[in-house]
């Protein structure tokens, strides 16, 4: 071919339109560099997202990696650490640390971060600096963002607790396998950790939470956490025995709080406030996830304490009811305080052969605040409408109710003597989101 002005301009000017638009690509899957902010695994993507370098993680991780503030990091389809090869000895091998004010960032529904078996997650941020699994556009649009549900998958942590549908089963949205025999193992830290508009509904009874504890263990620390506007349950517990403190369930669908397959943990100061498209704002089960009652009984059988709780009903579904326990699932509440604003759905809606304590329990504004249909509600105090409550931001005070010192039901429970889960002093301050 020979060259000559007219054919140098064509080619330059067909160069320049090749590269704009290259440029117009999309920025969320654009790599270019392998090996991101130390980590040899992670993606470099070409461009920036508000100022900062983004680095995509993708596939298993098998080594110990650290997500560090000065980078978003964005998942790419389900993303596992963790190969979950040490079933027979229930060993770690594998940790992701993730520093206080970092953010991970997701594209699609398909993405999910799973933490298995063999693996730990440590994730502590600050009441300043928390640590926010939120979606691309979040971050990218800020105030113009226009907030959705079900945006991308969620967290998914499994542990080696104990089950009662055994060792191995299938976890949530295609996850891996969860349990083993040691409700005491650890899977790490969450601390001052947000989760914001994840859920997906992959089939039935497959569903992916905003954040999913697949047997995990007493070991693990959960303390400060959030899940705001989940397309699905907030949190659910499938088996195992962690425990967690301050936790926020705000605008989400279905339950913001499940527990299920031998759950026996303990929780305390619950915040839950239920958006009106939502289910319920708790649903304790111990046999099969419809519902229904097998004639052999699945052991061991839920048993759900929680202390200093707050859930006010906002659903106007059919299945909008405040708190469900179903069949045979065993519970203890202590210093709760439980509300409709109007949507007159039950407070609490009892199962077969479900036993339930509640002791300085309040519940109110409901069509019926107790609903015991075969529950058996044992020692407890349970107040009804006639209450006279005030709130105060989101300390509710009610007269004519003494709470009870809550540590005397667990040692885990701190001492706290009030009624809901917000004291005097507000802990949800600072961090949250949605309040």
């Amino acid at each position: 071919m020979k060259f000559n002005k007219l054919t140098s301009a064509i080619l330059l000017s067909a160069s320049v339109l090749a590269l704009a638009s290259c440029g117009e690509e999309d920025d969320k899957v654009d790599e270019v560099v392998t090996g991101c902010g130390g980590v040899a695994t992670a993606t470099a993507m070409k461009d920036m997202l508000n100022g900062k370098e983004v680095c995509k993680l993708s596939g298993v991780i098998n080594e110990d990696i650290t997500l560090t503030s000065d980078k978003y990091w964005a998942l790419e389809g389900v993303v596992k650490v963790g190969d979950d090869n040490k079933t027979s000895t229930q060993e770690k091998d594998t940790t992701i640390i993730i520093e206080a004010g970092t953010t991970v960032v997701a594209v699609s529904g398909q993405d999910v971060l799973v933490v298995s078996r063999d693996a730990q997650i440590q994730a502590v941020g600050t009441p300043a600096d928390p640590i926010t699994f939120t979606h691309w556009d979040d971050v990218k649009l800020g105030d113009n963002f226009v907030e959705a549900k079900g945006l991308w998958g969620g967290l998914v942590i499994s542990g080696y607790g104990v089950s009662n549908q055994g060792v191995n089963p299938e976890g949530e949205g295609n996850s891996g396998f969860y349990a083993g025999t040691n409700n005491a193992d650890d899977s790490g830290t969450l601390k001052y950790v947000v989760v914001k508009y994840s859920g997906q509904k992959i089939g039935e009874l497959n569903e992916l939470n905003g954040i999913a504890f697949q047997a995990v263990g007493s070991a693990t620390e959960v303390d400060y956490v959030q899940v705001h506007m989940s397309l699905d349950d907030g949190v659910e517990f499938f088996g195992g025995a962690v425990n967690a403190k301050h936790l926020v369930l705000t605008g989400n669908d279905d339950d913001s709080l499940d527990a299920t397959h031998g759950f026996q943990g303990k929780l305390q100061y619950v915040y839950i406030e239920q958006d009106a498209s939502g289910d319920r704002g708790i649903e304790i089960n111990s046999e099969e996830d419809d519902g229904s009652m097998p004639t052999e009984i699945s052991m061991p059988q839920t048993d759900v304490k929680i202390a200093n709780l707050t859930v006010i009903a906002k659903s106007t579904n059919e299945d909008g009811d405040a708190v469900k326990f179903r069949a045979r699932a065993m519970a203890t509440l202590v210093n709760a305080y439980i509300t409709s604003n109007g949507t007159k759905k039950d407070c609490l809606e009892g199962g077969s052969e479900a036993v339930v304590t509640a002791t300085a329990t309040v519940v109110s504004n409901c069509t019926a605040n107790l609903s015991k249909g075969a529950v058996t509600y044992t020692d407890g105090e349970v107040e009804g409408t006639d209450m006279n409550t005030t709130w105060t931001g989101n300390e509710v005070v009610v007269s004519g109710v003494t709470a009870v010192d809550a540590s005397i039901t667990d040692a885990f429970f701190d001492a706290a003597q009030f009624t809901g889960a917000v004291g005097s002093t507000d802990w949800t301050s600072g961090w949250t989101v949605g309040l």
